[in-house]
């Protein structure tokens, strides 16, 4: 039986409240909110949580940097 997150990624209905789905969400609304709440001149640490968000999201569609 294929996962929630494989019924997703393959656009079929899901469950959006599945656990391995809601961490995913936190952590990237974790991460939006550090970004958007670094100084203007804190460039490094801006791309840095980038850099966490995109492997974040390429490591959820099985793909790697």
């Amino acid at each position: 039986m294929r996962s929630e997150k494989e019924k997703m990624l393959a656009g079929d209905f899901y469950n959006a409240n599945d656990k391995e789905l809601v961490r995913e969400r936190e952590y990237a609304r974790e991460l939006t909110f550090e970004f958007n709440n670094t100084r203007p001149g804190e460039k490094r640490k801006k791309e840095e949580i980038l850099r966490r968000l995109i492997i974040a999201k390429c490591s959820c569609r099985g793909k790697s940097l």
